[in-house]
C-alpha cells in the first residue's frame, strides 16, 4: 500500500502544479480513499481486494505531500512553525494511537466495522476540507 502511494507522489505533485490548485486533488483523494476503505470492509473475495488496496495506497498515501502543502499554504506566515509543531505532534500521536484504536474497536464492534469508521472519517475530511477557504500564501 506504501508502495503505492510512493510511486505515485511525483504525479500527484505534477497534476497539483498543472491544476494551480490543490484543494480540488486533496478532497478527490480523500474521497477516492473512504471508497477504498469501503470497498475493502465489504469484499469477501481476496482478488477483489487487491486493486481496492492499491487504491487505498495510492490515494490514501499518495496525496499525504500534496495535503501538507495545502495546510502550510493556509497558515499565516507569523503562525506557521507553531501551528505546524502542534500538527506534527498531533498527526503522530494518532499514528502511534491507531492500531490500539483499532484493535479495541475491532473487538468491540468486529474489524468490519472499523473499517466502516475509517471510512466514514476520510469522507467527513472531504467535506470539511470542502468548506475551508483556499488561500494563497503569505511569505
Amino acid at each position: 500500500m506504501s508502495l503505492s502511494g510512493t510511486v505515485c507522489r511525483p504525479f500527484f505533485g505534477a497534476l497539483m502544479d498543472r491544476m494551480g490548485r490543490r484543494k480540488p486533488v486533496v478532497i478527490g483523494g480523500f474521497i477516492v480513499a473512504s471508497i477504498s476503505i469501503l470497498i475493502i470492509a465489504t469484499m469477501h473475495n481476496l482478488w477483489a481486494l487487491y486493486p481496492a488496496i492499491v487504491l487505498l495506497g495510492i490515494f490514501g498515501t499518495g496525496h499525504t505531500g500534496l495535503a501538507d502543502t495545502f495546510m502550510i499554504e493556509m497558515i499565516p506566515s507569523h503562525r506557521r512553525e507553531e501551528t505546524l509543531g502542534f500538527y506534527y505532534t498531533v498527526r503522530m500521536g494518532i499514528a502511534s494511537l491507531s492500531p490500539l484504536m483499532v484493535g479495541w474497536t475491532s473487538e468491540r464492534i468486529s474489524l468490519c466495522n472499523s473499517f466502516l469508521i475509517l471510512a466514514l472519517v476520510a469522507g467527513l475530511s472531504a467535506v470539511l476540507l470542502s468548506l475551508a477557504e483556499e488561500r494563497p500564501m503569505e511569505y
